[in-house]
């Protein structure tokens, strides 16, 4: 069901918290995109991730309907 399509913010992605974190805290980044006039919109969904560079673990995961 499910299609990855483009990344919005580069192959690996956006770089926060290089010097570590800690529980509670957070970060906001912005992104822009272009949706293809082939891609039907109210089927897209924004998935975001964050993951540990060391060693690849996906650590959290979110993901958002586009349209509503």
């Amino acid at each position: 069901n499910h299609v990855f399509r483009t990344s919005l913010n580069g192959v690996w992605g956006t770089s926060i918290f290089p010097g570590g974190t800690f529980a509670g805290q957070s970060q906001s980044i912005s992104v822009n995109g272009i949706i293809s006039n082939q891609w039907v919109a109210e089927n897209i969904s924004i998935v975001c991730f964050a993951y540990n560079v060391a060693n690849g673990e996906v650590v959290q995961v979110t993901s958002e309907k586009l349209l509503n």
